[in-house]
């Protein structure tokens, strides 16, 4: 009887979750929010220490960009699943803005970029505990003021500041007075990724959407100019936007 006391009283071992994801503030914003829901959480910034941190150690979950640097996330996908033994198996959730990765090789499931923090929890809860049969359903959608507040209330007041300016900093670089698709000098697919990001966490929905359009275009070898114009239209609006947001921020609470 005792031994069955002691037994219900044992802490159950959170389940570990590897999240990959070469941009910091989806990075951050993923780890706050499992870190909060009772997961164990650790990071990898490409496929390459993705891999690497899987031979390390067991994991029963993995969440996985597609577009990084130094090794993307098919390839490590499909790395992983060459591996022997149960690390093989272990689900890999991809996260991306383009839904058909959840149709690529290697990949459990999908979960498409801009997502929210409750989205994120189902999602990984529908593949941890099978308390799901099929994906979530779409959300309530949320106004760009209602996600903001949620990633603020979630990561804090600097983190947000911050994440506006570098907002800020990144649409000048991808969209600026300077650059136009007739001077891309190949980092255009990387910019957009950044954005599509940030964008995301932040509530800029539209701007991700279009920059997510815009990286896929590019990736594929498709006339960008169109892509191109609609998600500098979007990156002027959000610009625009997140310097309001920064003031308000910046206000002192009455």
């Amino acid at each position: 009887m005792t031994g069955t006391k002691e037994a219900k009283s044992r802490a159950v071992a959170p389940a570990r979750i590897l999240v990959v994801e070469d941009q910091d503030s989806l990075r951050e914003f993923a780890r706050a929010a499992l870190t909060g829901a009772g997961y164990e959480v650790t990071v990898a910034v490409n496929g390459a220490e993705a891999v690497a941190a899987v031979c390390d150690t067991g994991f029963d979950l993995i969440l996985m960009d597609v577009y990084m640097p130094v090794m993307d996330g098919l390839t490590a996908a499909r790395k992983i699943r060459a591996l022997e033994g149960p690390r093989s198996e272990i689900p890999i959730i991809a996260t991306s803005g383009d839904a058909r990765s959840s149709a690529t090789s290697g990949m459990n499931d999908h979960i498409c970029k801009p997502f929210r923090k409750k989205e994120l929890l189902l999602k990984v809860e529908s593949w941890l505990h099978g308390e799901l049969t099929a994906p979530p359903a779409n959300l309530p959608g949320t106004s760009e003021r209602t996600a903001f507040g949620e990633a603020c209330e979630l990561m804090g007041r600097p983190w947000a500041m911050r994440g506006l300016t570098k907002l800020k900093g990144q649409i000048d670089e991808a969209f600026g007075a300077d650059c136009g698709v007739a001077r891309n000098d190949g980092r255009m697919p990387d910019r957009a990724h950044a954005l599509v990001s940030l964008a995301a966490i932040l509530g800029f929905s539209a701007l991700s959407e279009l920059c997510s359009k815009l990286e896929e275009a590019c990736r594929g070898g498709h006339d960008v100019q169109l892509p191109f114009e609609r998600a500098k239209a979007a990156a002027a609006e959000a610009r625009k936007t997140a310097t309001g947001l920064i003031a308000e921020l910046q206000t002192p609470a009455s």
